[in-house]
């Protein structure tokens, strides 16, 4: 419900959109770079308020986080 995050994960599936849509490798390679930066910004921010309003959930989502990330 918070209008910063859900603005940052559209952003996240349209960038993920333009690594699918890539027509050549050195495309392919920049919106995979662009997506994986955008991707760890996300994150942090995610996190960072995720403990600021005490999320009981934490640890399993920042595990998700970092399963994608290594992926």
């Amino acid at each position: 419900g918070d209008a910063a995050i859900d603005e940052q994960h559209q952003e996240l599936f349209l960038r993920a959109g333009d690594v699918i849509a890539a027509t050549n490798r050195e495309s392919q390679t920049l919106s995979a770079l662009r997506l994986f930066q955008f991707m760890r910004s996300h994150f942090s921010h995610e996190e960072e308020l995720m403990y600021r309003i005490g999320y009981p959930e934490i640890k399993a989502h920042i595990e998700q986080h970092t399963a994608l990330t290594v992926r």
